[in-house]
């Protein structure tokens, strides 16, 4: 969805779908709406957002589906655990002469890639916990500022929109909530 400005209708700003307008309405539908309910839902939205960070958290770990951060850092650190067990074990065998050099080497070379992709898997995840941790602190922040937000200007709520939001969903239809994506 796009904006545009809407003459004949109701005067103002509306959305309308932008694959309508870049194919001059050969293909989809117009899909328009008016913007007004779409950026009260969306302020509204970020209030509760700001008031409520933990519960931010768990929302936007539910919408990304990944089951927890802490979660997956411990499923990664224990199959760097499995891999250094394999290593110990390919070690032993080849100090025992079951392998040869060759083979001990191959085994090594696998288990170091393996544990390099588990790596920077596992320094991805403590990123992504950080910055949950700084953007908490940075709502936390705007708590003292949130009665401010209904009168804040278009360009400054869009600032603080973009420091939180990717995208927002609109469905076709007055009936259906938008839905927010949360960066």
């Amino acid at each position: 969805m796009t904006y545009v400005r809407a003459v004949r209708v109701t005067p103002g700003w509306g959305l309308r779908c932008s694959y309508y307008l870049s194919t001059h309405g050969t293909r989809c539908r117009s899909n328009w709406q008016r913007a007004e309910p779409v950026h009260a839902f969306v302020l509204a939205a970020v209030k509760r957002v700001v008031l409520d960070p933990e519960a931010f958290l768990e929302y936007r770990q539910s919408q990304r589906d990944d089951g927890g951060t802490q979660a997956r850092i411990d499923g990664v650190n224990k199959s760097l655990q499995a891999l250094q067990h394999r290593w110990e074990r390919w070690n032993q065998a080849f100090e025992i002469g079951a392998i040869s050099l060759n083979e001990m080497l191959e085994h090594r070379q696998r288990i170091l890639r393996q544990t390099a992709a588990l790596k920077a898997e596992r320094a991805e995840l403590a990123s992504l916990q950080e910055s949950s941790k700084i953007i908490v602190a940075g709502l936390q922040e705007l708590q003292q500022v949130v009665d401010l937000l209904d009168d804040m200007t278009d360009q400054e709520l869009n600032r603080a929109y973009l420091r939180l939001i990717d995208h927002v969903l609109v469905a076709r239809g007055q009936d259906q909530d938008p839905n927010i994506i949360w960066l």
